[in-house]
């Protein structure tokens, strides 16, 4: 079976729709009013919210499949994405979005040793069927 690369393409637009969805919520509950001119608040995650939906269903095995590289990188579009007026509140979703990540990663690289369901094989490689939906025959 060869190594797969996947990726977060899928991941990084679903967090991308839910930062546009929560940005629309707060510009628009500023002055505790909700009226038709709040609309345009949500264009952006109107915009977004087309291709989260179309590979969420890949988003389980680009986890299965992430490197620790790739986390670092989820991680860095997270903090590049979040911009709270709150900076303590930023940092802590920040830092609770890499713990999560990160015991992820310690949990695929101690505990799920699967070959070829996306885990790491006994020479380190990633390894994933090319259906990962399928069951197990």
């Amino acid at each position: 079976m060869s190594k797969v690369t996947v990726g977060f393409k899928e991941t990084k637009e679903v967090v991308d729709f839910v930062i546009d969805l929560s940005d629309g919520i707060v510009s628009t509950m500023q002055d505790d009013e909700v009226t038709l001119s709040d609309i345009p608040n949500f264009f952006p995650a109107v915009f977004s919210l087309l291709p989260a939906i179309q590979g969420i269903d890949q988003v389980v095995l680009e986890f299965k499949l992430a490197t620790p590289e790739e986390a670092e990188e989820l991680k860095a579009h997270l903090r590049e994405r979040v911009d709270l007026e709150d900076d303590d509140m930023e940092k802590f979703i920040e830092d609770a979005f890499a713990v999560v990540l990160d015991i992820w990663n310690v949990v695929k690289t101690y505990f799920l040793k699967d070959e070829g369901n996306g885990e790491p094989t006994s020479n380190g490689e990633v390894t994933a069927d090319a259906s990962p939906d399928q069951p197990k025959t």
